[in-house]
């Protein structure tokens, strides 16, 4: 268990740092460019991350329980990770030509050339199966230190970068170039470590099975980025630029701090696949406890937000963001019922039910554009945020109890939301 828990600390140690520098030196971009410009660069961003959804196939939620499965049946783990690398490699180009060909229709301006560098990352992503290996293997530190070292280096361009007052432009070619250099260090690493290898031909029977597998996780993952990002499109296309660039920054706040339960039930899939092969009981009461401690200690925050976040934006954001504050406001409320679905996923995902995510996912894309074609031009930026958290409780926890196979999670999930076991 102490393996896990450092593997664990050392897993969410870099999205922490991340979260950090985004809240603090993206911050200070984002003050710099002023809210209309940040608005317009969020738009180009959210663009490019649903290419990074899509360009994953789902692979990177099943990989871990792929190479369990190899190693149980004593085939090649190799095998995985290149049918893995290679399939993520094709799927990243075909999603930066999408990204390329839509930003030329859709993007004004000098804009498609930001996408053009920003969608870079697009190519780089295939070189996280190395992490996704030493997840498997129980031993993150590695690709944790290369992970921050980039991020290091990144933060440190952005910071620089405002203090000349350069273009724009900039703000993405940084990001992409923190990714190029992160996918070399993580394969000279893994060249040096003599592990296995991701760069073998890739069997096309085994390719077939694995995007079968990832396909419903792909769905998931598109699904859940275009209904996080679908607001930002709603209130840029009916409300002044100035107010998307304040939702723009509350949603940045939001996504930095809804990566931790994500990343910290990720990093937990190996330790919760060996208790479920032991013990179906142990397994059970564990994922219960996981559940309560990420519930509450995300409520906690929330109610803190609520008397904090007003002169926190104050101090950190200056007048100009002052509108962002209640929409985070409303966000964080709705970061407890993440959790219990981050969770849930990898419940789902340990027993072969990766079918029922990618269901709940499409149906929870249908409840949040309605919400926020509804709620968007009652409320403004704010009922972009009312349709965050509704969306959330009813994709984290109501669904749960519509679908027969996966009452029993919902019921778990009600208990885990008291205080203490009973």
């Amino acid at each position: 268990m102490n393996k896990y828990a450092s593997n664990t600390i050392w897993f969410v140690l870099e999205p922490l740092l991340r979260m950090v520098s985004g809240v603090f030196v993206g911050m200070y971009a984002a003050k710099y460019l002023g809210a209309e410009i940040y608005g317009q660069l969020s738009l180009i961003i959210a663009f490019c991350t649903l290419g990074l959804a899509s360009g994953r196939l789902g692979l990177d939620g099943i990989m871990v329980r792929e190479l369990f499965r190899a190693e149980k049946s004593k085939t090649s783990v190799s095998a995985v990770l290149a049918n893995c690398f290679w399939m993520m490699n094709v799927a990243g180009a075909v999603s930066y030509i999408a990204v390329m060909a839509a930003a030329y229709y859709f993007i004004p301006g000098h804009s498609v050339i930001g996408a053009a560098i920003y969608g870079l990352v697009l190519l780089c992503q295939a070189y996280n199966v190395v992490e996704l290996y030493q997840q498997y293997d129980t031993n993150v530190k590695p690709t944790t230190i290369i992970r921050i070292s980039c991020l290091a280096a990144s933060t440190v361009a952005t910071y620089i970068a405002v203090k000349l007052e350069a273009s724009s432009l900039l703000f993405f070619a940084i990001p992409a170039a923190e990714k190029i250099v992160q996918a070399l260090l993580y394969s000279i690493y893994f060249r040096l470590s003599g592990t296995e290898s991701f760069l073998s031909r890739p069997q096309a029977t085994n390719c077939k099975a694995l995007f079968k597998s990832g396909l419903p996780l792909l769905i998931t993952a598109f699904s859940q980025t275009l209904y996080t990002r679908i607001d930002q499109v709603i209130i840029g296309s009916t409300l002044p630029a100035r107010e998307l660039g304040q939702y723009a920054v509350a949603a940045k706040f939001y996504e930095a701090w809804s990566m931790l339960p994500y990343l910290v039930a990720l990093s937990l899939t190996a330790m919760l696949i060996r208790l479920h092969q032991e013990s179906v009981e142990k397994y059970a009461g564990s994922l219960e406890q996981l559940m309560r401690l990420m519930f509450w200690f995300n409520m906690v925050v929330a109610i803190v937000g609520v008397y904090a976040l007003v002169d926190i934006f104050a101090v950190v954001m200056g007048d100009g963001y002052s509108g962002a504050a209640l929409p985070l406001q409303i966000m964080l409320f709705a970061s407890p019922f993440l959790s219990l679905g981050t969770v849930g996923i990898r419940h789902l995902i340990i027993n072969g039910l990766e079918k029922k995510i990618a269901k709940r996912a499409i149906w929870s894309v249908v409840v949040n554009v309605v919400l926020n074609l509804t709620l968007i031009p009652i409320y403004g930026v704010c009922g972009g945020a009312i349709a965050l958290l509704i969306t959330s409780i009813f994709a984290n926890l109501v669904f749960d109890f519509v679908d027969k196979d996966t009452r029993s999670l919902g019921v778990m999930k009600l208990k885990s939301m008291l205080p203490v076991n009973i």
